[in-house]
């Protein structure tokens, strides 16, 4: 197993031995992916997602070493952009913490200008 690129059913066998990175990739569309599995990586410094649904963010913040996030999502980016919603609480929180957090969408179909990243 490369610990470079874990895959979400890769995490519980990793445990602490991610050392450096992750990168998520979940096309899944209606599945509520469970972010609950990254709890306890404390090595782990780098999160690189993109995710539909999801769930259990807050499993981000039991990651001490973290020190780069970047999430891509449509659903993520509107949770994030909305004041109060618990995953823009918790991504507030990442970055109180200096944690480089970086949410994108991953399609737009509005008129231009197409909106900015949450950073």
């Amino acid at each position: 197993m490369n610990l470079e690129e874990v895959q979400i059913n890769d995490v519980n066998l990793a445990g602490d031995a991610a050392q450096s990175s992750t990168y998520l990739a979940d096309r899944s569309g209606d599945i509520q992916l469970s972010l609950a599995s990254f709890r306890g990586l404390r090595k782990l410094n780098r999160i690189d997602a993109t995710i539909d649904g999801y769930r259990d963010l807050d499993a981000f913040l039991d990651l001490p070493s973290l020190v780069s996030c970047r999430l891509m999502g449509n659903k993520i980016y509107d949770d994030v952009m909305t004041a109060g919603q618990p995953s823009r609480m918790v991504v507030e929180k990442l970055r109180s913490r200096s944690v480089k957090v970086r949410v994108h969408w991953t399609s737009y179909s509005g008129p231009p200008p197409q909106p900015a990243a949450f950073e």
